[in-house]
């Protein structure tokens, strides 16, 4: 089990630093004006590109940019650019420009997995300076590490802030809002929704990617642990919840620009996890060779970085989000449940859950409610069991 935690630990830290890497692409890009995803016309843009702001109406009057309305085809008046035209245009397959921006100039992104095709320079810029900046925040350890998540964990709620402010005031932003806040109960009876239920929760609240226990080590022996879980479980996943109005607010938005529901455009459609991930690795080499890593700590976590970066260039790859996806998918979701079914097997079954609880009370002086025994034993292990068998 823990050798397993840190080799998807190692995964997890080649990977998805390529995020961060997308991040300042973005924010570089930031500083032109206007935009270059708020427009159409730019090198990357094709005959079908959306402007931000255009509405297309279909069998109406549509709203297009002067490359939409090359090949339009609604029944009706077309308006471009104040002026109104008679005549057809084929508004299907339309993109909007921020999307263009990702896929063709941000990803430069290629047919599909077999054609890598070559790695932009941007990319390979980006990913160096991410995992420098990575490096940066480890370097002094988990001393290091406590210091800028108290940034990396409090200034994201502060931006996410905004962008519901921002988005709330968009057309379209309440088609995005009911979208989200709307229960459809037919998704229950079907069995990917709980596999992507359970995945989410696995990565969210990390329970077996051992950052956990990396960092919940360097507590006091009488920590209160039971409190620090439930706080963590709230904090997690109303985060997560909190973060889904920026995302669907935005997404009605666009949605509405293109004229279409925003369950078709969401169907076409956490920087601080990577200092965690570096920090199990190291700590797991700590505990096996201390001498070693006392001496050569330095050294090792450049040495390391340097390899996670060179393992990282293919995903920057114009072919490489399809990697990205794979890998995201069968290694850091579905491995992650496997543990996690592992995990709860050794303590429950084979360590023994009265024994684990035990221990809890001696920490914490009282034991937890046997609701939790029941669910250590029985319940979690036949659900991930259930979830394997789809």
């Amino acid at each position: 089990i823990g050798i397993g935690q840190i080799i998807v630990n190692i995964i997890s830290g080649w990977y998805y630093v390529l995020l961060i890497a997308w991040v300042l692409i973005y924010m570089v890009h930031s500083f032109r004006s206007p935009l270059p995803w708020t427009v159409c016309g730019q090198e990357w843009n094709s005959p079908l590109c959306v402007p931000q702001g255009a509405r297309v109406l279909h069998d109406a009057n549509a709203t297009a940019s002067p490359a939409t309305s090359q090949s339009a085809n609604a029944t009706g008046d077309t308006v471009w650019q104040h002026f109104v035209v008679n005549g057809t245009a084929d508004v299907k397959g339309l993109r909007s420009s921020s999307e263009e921006f990702w896929l063709n100039n941000v990803l430069e992104i290629s047919p599909g997995l077999e054609e890598l095709n070559g790695l932009p320079w941007h990319s390979a810029l980006a990913l160096f300076v991410s995992f420098a900046l990575v490096l940066l925040c480890v370097i002094r350890g988990v001393k290091s590490v406590g210091k800028v998540v108290y940034v990396t964990a409090t200034f994201p709620f502060i931006l996410l802030t905004i962008l519901i402010i921002r988005g709330a005031t968009l057309p379209g932003a309440l088609d995005g809002f009911l979208f989200y806040v709307t229960p459809d109960w037919s998704k229950l009876m079907q069995v990917q929704t709980w596999l992507e239920a359970s995945f989410q929760v696995f990565y969210s609240l990390g329970p077996v990617w051992g950052g956990l226990v990396t960092m919940s080590s360097y507590n006091k022996f009488h920590n209160n642990c039971m409190r620090d879980a439930v706080i963590l479980t709230f904090v997690c996943e109303g985060t997560s919840f909190f973060a889904g109005f920026a995302i669907f607010t935005v997404l009605g938005h666009m949605a509405y620009n293109l004229n279409v529901p925003v369950e078709n455009f969401a169907a076409s459609a956490d920087v601080d996890r990577k200092f965690v991930a570096f920090e199990v690795v190291m700590t797991s080499l700590q505990d096996h060779m201390p001498s070693v890593v006392k001496r050569w700590e330095i050294i090792m976590k450049i040495v390391y970085t340097c390899l996670l970066f060179l393992l990282a260039l293919p995903l920057a790859c114009r072919g490489g989000i399809y990697l990205f996806q794979l890998v995201d998918w069968y290694i850091a979701s579905f491995s992650t449940a496997a543990i996690g079914l592992l995990q709860t097997v050794a303590v429950a079954w084979i360590y023994g859950a009265e024994r684990f609880m035990d221990d809890i009370q001696l920490m914490m002086g009282r034991r937890p409610p046997y609701l939790f025994n029941v669910l250590w034993r029985y319940i979690t292990p036949v659900l991930l069991l259930v979830g394997f068998s789809f």
